[in-house]
């Protein structure tokens, strides 16, 4: 028995992995558009272009491991697309992390970014000083550390997102259920 083929566009591979889903856009059948996804490096760096095949009116994108093999391990954006002639519809946009090969990689740090921040800032405030500027990004904001009481808020700030991402990793949701009354 085969494993079934995911229908939603993958959030992390592995450099070196198949990919393999299938997408249904009853709007723009793939009798008469093509699908096609492009991969940009946050960082900068090489875009790949990853496009669909017809398969009837779905459409089936294959990438082989041959090919993801020389994919840059980082964070990356999918952006998902159909053309038909001189139009261009946007279909998909979202964050693709490519982790390391683990069949050629000697040693991995499996911790996200911002829990990488937050050992750095832990580090720096067990030491008791800082010998350079911090600098981090979160939710579109950069941030720099330069004093300890930045260390300190930046380390609580970070510490907060670092719990939601587990929460939002395991699917376990974080709720404050608050009860509003009309005063007497």
């Amino acid at each position: 028995m085969s494993a079934a083929v995911p229908t939603t566009e993958p959030k992390e591979i592995f450099a070196g992995d198949s990919i393999h889903f299938t997408k249904t856009l009853n709007d723009y059948p793939a009798s008469t558009w093509t699908l096609a996804y492009r991969l940009l490096k946050q960082a900068g760096g090489e875009a790949e272009t990853l496009t669909a095949t017809a398969d009837g009116d779905d459409y089936d994108i294959e990438v082989a491991a041959s090919a993801t093999a020389d994919y840059v391990p980082g964070e990356w954006w999918m952006i998902g697309y159909v053309t038909s002639g001189t139009e261009r519809v946007q279909i998909y946009s979202g964050k693709l992390t490519i982790r390391p090969d683990p069949a050629t990689v000697t040693s991995y740090d499996g911790r996200t970014y911002l829990e990488r921040v937050l050992a750095l800032l832990e580090e720096v405030i067990e030491k008791g000083v800082i010998r350079e500027t911090i600098r981090y990004s979160y939710g579109g904001v950069t941030s720099e550390v330069v004093s300890m009481k930045d260390a300190f808020d930046a380390r609580d700030r970070i510490k907060a997102a670092v719990a939601q991402e587990a929460a939002a990793a395991s699917g376990q949701q974080r709720r404050i259920l608050t009860k509003f009354t009309t005063p007497l």
